[in-house]
């Protein structure tokens, strides 16, 4: 009916955080008789207790609202509210097993640009482009990606490294010039991938990198085993299937390019 229990989910951080303070106060009271442990039972309460504030009290940083503003402001933004509902259905048909390219294309609709004031909608965008490429339709990625990015400020932090990546990698696949891809690749792009050397979109960006711009095949072969490790604990099967294939298409690049 174009809703869901949105301000109950929310609100469960704040409502926890709320939860475990007044049990560690408790605590707290009921151990007087252990200074040490009295103590830690009161920073903990106290913790919980901030927590809440910090996340339940409407605050907006930016395009970023916490909890407690997303509960209050969702309800008056639909576009806003469905997109938490899609982000929230994908990362349920990921859980599953799933791959982005086959969940229904209207989940990834692109919002109007003028709607991406708010992350939440925003964030929409930046999964359409991770449809596209588990699509291999990397043009269209690589269009949506150079939108996204000359409006930096409407994305979260870690939206904007994961696209730098995948522009990244889209540029070392078309074969674009090396003062390009040096151009992207600058020494923020390189400290953000070592930041997330564990994530597989990352590694399979790293692969390409070292094997089509620097050609060091033993670095490659460690980021291979470094993909292999991060499948053991990975949770999205999915991505990881997703992942497999790009990979396979950056050893044919690099067969293509040899020499």
């Amino acid at each position: 009916d174009g809703t869901f229990p949105y301000i109950l989910y929310n609100l469960g951080g704040p409502l926890m955080n709320l939860l475990t303070g007044a049990l560690f106060l408790l605590l707290h009271g009921l151990l007087r008789g252990l200074p040490a442990v009295s103590l830690f039972c009161a920073m903990l309460s106290a913790t919980g207790f901030g927590f809440a504030l910090i996340n339940g009290i409407p605050l907006r940083l930016g395009a970023i609202n916490n909890d407690g503003c997303n509960a209050r402001e969702l309800g008056k933004d639909p576009e806003a509210l469905r997109s938490l509902w899609v982000q929230l259905k994908i990362t349920e048909q990921a859980a599953r097993g799933g791959r982005l390219r086959d969940m229904p294309e209207a989940w990834f609709a692109l919002p109007a640009w003028e709607r991406m004031d708010n992350s939440m909608t925003a964030a929409l965008a930046v999964f359409r482009v991770n449809w596209l490429m588990d699509r291999h339709q990397f043009v269209e990625a690589k269009s949506l990606i150079d939108q996204i990015l000359e409006r930096p400020n409407r994305v979260l932090g870690l939206h904007q490294g994961l696209l730098q990546c995948e522009q990244l990698f889209l540029a070392l696949m078309a074969g674009e010039d090396q003062a390009r891809i040096d151009a992207i690749c600058t020494r923020g792009l390189q400290k953000f991938m070592r930041q997330m050397r564990r994530y597989p979109s990352v590694i399979r960006t790293g692969y390409a990198y070292a094997s089509l711009r620097l050609r060091d095949s033993q670095l490659a072969d460690r980021l291979l085993e470094q993909f292999q490790h991060c499948e053991r604990t990975y949770p999205y099967q999915g991505d990881l299937e997703g992942e497999r294939e790009l990979l396979e298409l950056v050893k044919v690049r690099a067969e293509e390019t040899a020499g």
